[in-house]
């Protein structure tokens, strides 16, 4: 076993994500940049980090049950003994043999070896034990909390928010393989994006409702090292992101504040509408806002304005036509895509996040001129980053109004005035999102 052995370089990046509090997207990306992978590869440890960060609870109650003190285990032979396990339970290509010895050759080459045979005798007991059935279906939280992977915290303010029936459902949905979509610019004939994408073995789905966005279910390589990518023919947005971003419906001469930009999807969806939009893009560090310049510069956008600051202390020399607050959130909606969501979050963070929510949207009403718009939205199903925040910023400001959502976006995916993407009601796949579209009539 070498350095660039794919499950070595899964276990150096779990060995990060957990002894860590960061994002495993940043992670991933730089190990297998370092890295000589082949593109078949770099695809296997990526579905090896995701799986095991998506089912971490279940993968270590499992493994709790043939290891003596589970909780005093070796970091990384608890690592090695999740990526295996998965392997075993999820990978059908993956013979369990291979697994397993691939642990115990993990386990040496750490300089573990005396966890080897602890670690060959753990999963060949799990192999043994495959008909077991280890937890019994109930419909609760607990059962929920280990069956689906999901922290207790989260079931249960799934639950009393949506119920029992459906919290399982989103809950299922988090659970399932993320896809990547993309959105044609409007510039861009469509048919000549399919045509490449059908022409070079991709498999897709198009947006019934709104066809210039397209899933990427099977891709033979990375869509952005294509030409299309490069070219700015098109980018990578998610549907629920691109509406959020269409609820501000900019007039043709409007300014357009986008108060927290980066990493700058919906500020281009805005400058794409007409080059005769000025889009002011507002985050809190350069190295964010670079993000956001190299989007605009790929896709040939001329009409934005950047500037660095803290959106609670932003200030412009005139009012805008519309404010865009796209605002910090838990992420609530996005876990299909960030499993890590359910382990770097924590019930303790919504109280927080919140607060910072409600001083963020005053923030922004203050930017807004009378008859403007001020755009709402989260990566959030959280009912009280969402539409509880609306009631409580209405209730505050009184010169603000709800703007009914489905007048300008697909009817299906609005309710109570809001723009509000449960992802498992649709069969095409998008995030959970919300967006809330409010005039100020003062």
């Amino acid at each position: 076993m070498n350095k660039n052995n794919s499950r070595a370089i899964a276990l150096k990046i779990l060995n990060k994500f957990y002894s860590h509090t960061m994002f495993v997207e940043s992670i991933l990306s730089n190990c297998i940049t370092q890295s000589e992978l082949s593109t078949q590869d770099k695809s296997l440890v990526t579905e090896i980090v995701y799986g095991t960060i998506r089912w971490q609870i279940y993968l270590d109650y499992i493994i709790a049950q043939y290891a003596k003190k589970p909780d005093a285990l070796h970091p990384t032979i608890s690592n090695i003994l999740r990526i295996a396990l998965y392997q075993i339970l999820y990978l059908d290509k993956i013979p369990d043999y291979a697994a397993v010895n691939e642990a115990v050759a993990l386990a040496k080459f750490n300089k573990l070896s005396s966890f080897a045979s602890f670690v060959n005798a753990v999963l060949n007991s799990i192999i043994r034990d495959s008909s077991k059935e280890y937890i019994a279906y109930k419909q609760d939280v607990e059962t929920f909390t280990l069956i689906y992977s999901h922290p207790k915290w989260l079931v249960q303010r799934l639950v009393s928010q949506y119920g029992i029936d459906e919290a399982e459902q989103i809950i299922i949905h988090n659970n399932k393989r993320s896809q990547t979509t993309i959105r044609v610019r409007s510039t861009n004939p469509i048919a000549n994006v399919t045509e490449y994408l059908t022409s070079n073995g991709y498999v897709f789905s198009r947006n019934p409702h709104y066809p210039q966005c397209i899933t990427l279910e099977k891709s033979p390589q990375p869509i952005v090292n294509t030409p299309l990518f490069i070219d700015g023919w098109l980018t990578i947005q998610d549907t629920s992101a691109m509406l959020c971003a269409s609820l501000t419906s900019p007039k043709s001469s409007a300014l357009v504040i986008d108060l927290c930009a980066a990493p700058g999807g919906k500020t281009c969806c805005i400058a794409e509408v007409a080059d005769t939009i000025k889009v002011v893009a507002n985050d809190i560090s350069e190295k964010k806002i670079e993000l956001i310049k190299q989007n605009a510069t790929r896709l040939a956008l001329h009409n934005i304005d950047y500037i660095i600051s803290d959106a609670l202390l932003f200030s412009y020399p005139e009012k805008a036509d519309v404010v865009l607050l796209d605002a910090p959130c838990s992420g609530s909606g996005t876990i299909s895509k960030n499993p890590d969501i359910k382990h770097l979050r924590k019930e303790s963070d919504m109280h927080t996040l919140i607060e910072l929510q409600r001083n963020l949207l005053t923030a922004a009403s203050r930017l807004v001129k009378p008859n403007g718009v001020l755009v709402y939205s989260t990566c959030s199903i959280d009912k009280d980053e969402n539409a509880g925040n609306i009631e409580w910023f209405l209730s505050n400001n009184s010169h603000y109004s709800l703007d009914d959502a489905d007048k300008y976006i697909y009817k299906e995916y609005c309710h109570d005035g809001f723009l509000q993407f449960l992802p498992h009601k649709y069969e095409y796949r998008t995030d959970g999102a919300f967006a809330a579209r409010l005039i100020n009539n003062g």
